[in-house]
């Protein structure tokens, strides 16, 4: 079974690709005018092949056809960084239907591909902002960075619950799906906070988001009855009041430092009786 799926791989995607490689060289690469045509057209003939075939034997050809077309929007759009990026994403999720949709699994090659590059434009546009914006979340690397992460989670809620063949979904997968989301969010609204309009004001977002994040982790722990939830949250909000102290040590007024070790006390008392009336 193991030389008949490396044979098969070897005829419907090696040989294919290579005779591609070899078309688009002897027509002056793909920055030739007809480059992107040439390419397409071998995306859509094993699309056809695809087709063709059964079920089973579908996948190879259905690789040739994303990898085919992610060459194509990445050199479409290749001046543009966020073009570019939105584009792989669009792809991505294009990709992830058919991996649903075909069940094939060989098309995730491609899309991780995709992601990593969009993930990598993402990076290059949150590079060159400044430090501190007034517009966070909305900024196209910001924008980017989102979508790409969706995408993400979508890639691995399908390798997650697609059926392949005649294997279950993977546990694994499974968690990763339910974990990933959450946590991209929370790092992603993190970034953002950290990065809008001043120092100040980011460090009083950032501790009220963490506090927030906190308590609602709790109160979903709680409700869900989920204690590794539950103990980010605690952990969530004593990081909320070291921030919060932080925030005011080296003031020179005594009562706003005082005031706010008292808020911030009383804070994670409240915190702490709520999180271990869980256990009652």
């Amino acid at each position: 079974l193991g030389m008949r799926a490396g044979e098969w791989l070897l005829d419907a995607v090696a040989l294919p690709l290579g005779l591609l490689g070899a078309a688009l060289l002897a027509n002056g690469g793909i920055d030739a005018p007809n480059g992107v045509a040439i390419t397409l057209v071998w995306g859509v003939a094993a699309a056809g092949a695809a087709l063709m075939n059964d079920q089973e034997r579908r996948g190879p050809h259905h690789l040739v056809f994303a990898l085919t077309t992610l060459v194509s929007v990445g050199y479409l759009l290749r001046h543009d960084t966020l073009a570019l990026g939105l584009g792989l994403v669009a792809h991505g999720f294009a990709m992830i239907f058919l991996i649903r949709k075909e069940r094939a699994k060989l098309v995730g090659i491609a899309v991780a591909m995709g992601l990593i590059l969009a993930l990598a434009e993402a990076r290059d546009l949150l590079a060159v902002r400044p430090a501190y914006v007034s517009n966070p979340f909305v900024n196209p690397g910001a924008v980017l960075l989102l979508v790409t992460l969706l995408a993400w989670w979508r890639f691995f809620d399908a390798l997650a619950t697609t059926k392949f063949g005649d294997r279950e979904p993977d546990a694994t997968w499974v968690s990763l799906a339910r974990a990933f989301l959450p946590i991209a969010l929370f790092l992603w609204g993190w970034y953002e906070l950290a990065s809008t309009v001043s120092h100040d004001v980011a460090t009083s977002l950032v501790t009220l988001y963490f506090a927030v994040c906190g308590v609602g982790a709790i109160h979903y722990g709680r409700s869900r009855e989920v204690p590794i939830v539950r103990h980010t949250g605690l952990g969530l909000c004593i990081v909320a009041a070291f921030y919060a102290i932080a925030r005011v040590w080296n003031l020179e007024s005594v009562g706003i430092k005082a005031g706010t070790l008292i808020i911030v006390s009383l804070f994670l008392i409240a915190v702490h009786y709520w999180y271990r009336r869980a256990e009652d």
